[in-house]
C-alpha cells in the first residue's frame, strides 16, 4: 500500500510537471514572457515588469507564481527609427502543492522589429528565446503511510524512504512572430504567434521518456478609441499543449485623465478563461508606470472545493524613456 501511494503521488507530480506551464490572467501585461517577438516592442528605452499570482489558496494544490522581465530597445538607425532590435531577460518561479514542487526558469530573449511601411503603420517582428530551468520537490513535506499511527498522523516519524532524483534541470527554447499595424494615430491591431518547447525537453522524476509537447500560443488584440479619451483593448489568446487547451478572451477599458489618448489612465476589465474562471481587474497608468490588480472567480469543477475563490494577481510595469530616442512603435505597455 505504501509503495502504491508513493507511485500514485509521483505520477500526479509527473503529470503536473508535464502539463502545468506558466499561468497568468494578465498575459497582456507580460507580453515578453509569452511572446519572444514582443521583446523590445514598445516606444521607449527600457522596460521592466513583474507580476505575482496567488492561486487556489483554499485548496492543498495552491500555486504561487512570480514573473519578472526586463527588455531594452536598440535602433538600427536612431535617426530614422525604421527598425530596431530588442534584447531582454525573463525569470519565472512557481511553487505548487504540499510537496512544494518548485519550478524556476531564467532566460534570454532577442527580437528584431522591421517597419513595413512609412510612418510606422505596419511592423513585422521575429523573436527567439532560450531558458535554463529546474524543477524540484521537497520530500520532507510529503506524507507517507508509515507516518500514520492508531491515534493519527505523526509528522515526527521517519518516512522510511530513500529518495534520489527529486530535482531536474533542462534547457527550453521558444520562437515567435508578430504583426502590428496602426489603424490611426492611436488605435492598432496585432497578432502574436509563438511556439514554446521547441527542443521538447524531457522532465520527469520517474525517468519517463515522454518529452514536453510543443506549445503554440496565439494572441489577437488591439486598441480602439470610443469617445474622447475612452478606449477598449480587446484580446483573445489561445494556447495548447498535448491534449490540454486554454482560451482566454475579454477586454480592458481605459479612461484618460489628462485629455490625451496615451497619458494617465484608469483601467478596468472583464475577461473569461474558457471552462475555468471569470476575471475582473482594475488598475491605473500614471506617467510611465502601469499597475493592475486582477481577481479570478473560479467557474470550473474545482468550485466546490475552492468555494469559488480562484486567484489574485498583481502586475507592475515601468517604461524608461529618452527624449533623443523616438521609435515607430506602439506606445503601450
Amino acid at each position: 500500500m505504501k509503495k502504491l501511494s508513493i507511485t500514485l503521488y509521483m505520477l500526479c507530480i509527473t503529470f503536473v510537471v508535464l502539463c502545468q506551464d506558466l499561468h497568468s490572467s494578465q498575459e497582456y501585461a507580460l507580453a515578453p514572457v509569452y511572446h519572444p517577438a514582443a521583446t523590445g516592442r514598445f516606444d521607449g528605452f527600457y522596460r521592466v515588469g513583474a507580476a505575482y499570482r496567488d492561486q487556489w489558496r483554499t485548496v492543498p494544490a495552491a500555486f504561487q507564481t512570480l514573473s519578472v522581465f526586463a527588455d531594452m530597445t536598440f535602433p538600427v538607425n536612431p535617426r530614422k527609427g525604421a527598425s530596431h532590435f530588442g534584447l531582454g531577460l525573463v525569470a519565472t518561479g512557481d511553487q505548487a502543492g504540499d510537496g512544494r514542487l518548485r519550478t524556476t526558469e531564467v532566460g534570454f530573449q532577442a527580437a528584431f522589429h522591421q517597419q513595413l511601411s512609412r510612418g510606422g503603420k505596419t511592423m513585422l517582428s521575429a523573436g527567439f528565446g532560450s531558458a535554463v530551468g529546474s524543477k524540484r520537490i521537497d520530500a520532507n513535506r510529503l506524507v507517507f503511510n508509515n507516518q500514520w499511527t492508531d491515534t493519527g498522523f505523526d509528522p515526527l516519524l521517519p518516512n522510511g524512504e530513500s529518495f534520489s532524483g527529486l530535482s531536474e534541470g533542462y534547457l527550453d527554447l521558444q520562437a515567435g512572430l508578430s504583426l502590428f499595424t496602426r489603424t490611426n494615430l492611436s488605435d492598432y491591431l496585432y497578432v502574436d504567434a509563438s511556439l514554446h518547447h521547441l527542443n521538447q525537453p524531457r522532465i520527469s522524476f520517474l525517468d519517463a521518456q515522454q518529452p514536453l509537447g510543443l506549445r503554440p500560443v496565439v494572441a489577437v488584440g488591439g486598441r480602439f478609441g470610443l469617445r474622447g479619451t475612452t478606449a477598449i483593448l480587446p484580446r483573445v489568446q489561445f494556447s495548447s499543449e498535448q491534449s490540454a487547451r486554454q482560451i482566454t478572451g475579454g477586454a480592458n477599458f481605459s479612461w484618460g485623465l489628462d485629455y490625451t489618448t496615451d497619458g494617465n489612465q484608469i483601467i478596468g476589465g472583464l475577461w473569461y478563461r474558457y471552462g475555468d474562471a471569470v476575471i475582473v481587474n482594475a488598475g491605473a497608468r500614471l506617467n510611465d508606470v502601469q499597475v493592475i490588480l486582477s481577481y479570478d472567480l473560479n467557474a470550473s469543477g474545482l468550485t466546490p472545493a475552492s468555494s469559488g475563490y480562484g486567484a489574485v494577481e498583481l502586475s507592475l510595469v515601468y517604461v524608461g524613456r529618452r527624449k533623443d530616442r523616438k521609435l515607430d512603435c506602439p506606445n503601450n505597455f
